[in-house]
C-alpha cells in the first residue's frame, strides 16, 4: 500500500490567524484586538470586492426599476389607460 507522507500545505490556512496572533492578542489590550478584527474585516472585504460591487449594482438597478414601475402605475391609477 502506498503512504502519502506529503505535510499540509500551509498556504491552505492563509485565512485563519497565526498562532503567534492569538496568542499575542489575549495578552494584548482591547484596542489591539479591535485593530485585529478591523484588520480581518478588510481582508475579507477586499477578497469579496468583485461580489460586493455587483450586489451593489444589483440593488441600484432594482431600486431604479421598483421606482420606475410605482410612479407609471401612479400615473395610471391617477389618469387611467387612455
Amino acid at each position: 500500500m502506498k503512504h502519502n507522507t506529503e505535510s499540509i500545505s500551509e498556504s491552505i490556512f492563509t485565512h485563519f490567524p497565526s498562532r503567534d496572533t492569538i496568542s499575542h492578542s489575549r495578552n494584548d489590550s482591547h484596542g489591539n484586538q479591535t485593530t485585529l478584527i478591523i484588520n480581518i474585516v478588510k481582508k475579507r472585504i477586499l477578497a469579496h470586492r468583485n461580489q460586493l460591487q455587483c450586489g451593489a449594482a444589483t440593488v441600484g438597478i432594482g431600486t431604479s426599476l421598483v421606482i420606475t414601475v410605482y410612479l407609471f402605475l401612479t400615473q395610471l391609477a391617477e389618469y387611467g389607460w387612455q
